[in-house]
């Protein structure tokens, strides 16, 4: 930015105090968007072993799949072949994975929201007769089948995206966290590279 005349006869030269507004600018935005961090912190959980991650979560699995025997029945099933998904299979599904993630994560405010996703897809897909090929659906799979279904989508999206976002490891070699262990081992002490 080339001087000019002006820049003479004023305090700062020309342009700067419109950076000094926009850093001003920058800086509240910045502390504004740490307190939303915070809000929104996503948990972390240090898991001792991959075996202490297995049990919980399979103590989770097993949960959800009552919940999901439970409210498959012939009542639901009727139901669902015109409406789809029933509000009790939303609303009991949804509380269990809430509850059961709280239990591992200990934090509510994350477990509420995640079920929510959790559930999303199965909202979805499960709309009865305004899903096309819905009758064919309904017609040809029993309600075990359906509940297979809705169990497989609930568990998958658990592991493909929710436990990523607040599973950690120690390693037992280095004492390392890190969010992924082989043989509780994390990756800098595994000597087993043929496995990855």
């Amino acid at each position: 930015m080339e001087p000019q005349l002006i820049d003479y006869y004023n305090e700062m030269p020309f342009g700067i105090d419109v950076i000094e507004r926009m850093n001003g600018e920058l800086s509240e935005l910045q502390t504004k968007y740490d307190e939303l961090e915070k809000e929104h912190r996503v948990p972390q959980i240090i898991f001792t072993s991959n075996e202490e991650f297995t049990q919980k979560h399979e103590e989770m699995y097993n949960e959800i799949n009552k919940t999901c025997k439970y409210y498959f029945d012939d009542f639901e099933y009727r139901f669902m072949e015109s409406h789809g998904t029933t509000p009790r299979q939303r609303a009991h599904l949804g509380f269990t994975i809430e509850r059961e993630l709280t239990k591992i994560t200990n934090d509510i405010s994350f477990s509420y929201k995640e079920s929510y996703k959790i559930m999303k897809p199965l909202i979805s897909i499960f709309r009865g007769h305004e899903v096309p090929h819905w009758d064919k659906i309904i017609d040809n799979l029993t309600k075990d089948e359906l509940k297979d279904i809705f169990y497989d989508t609930i568990i998958n999206y658990i592991k493909e995206h929710t436990t990523k976002k607040y599973a950690l490891f120690k390693c037992h070699e280095c004492n390392k966290i890190d969010d992924y262990t082989k043989k509780n081992k994390c990756l800098d002490c595994d000597d087993d590279e043929d496995d990855y």
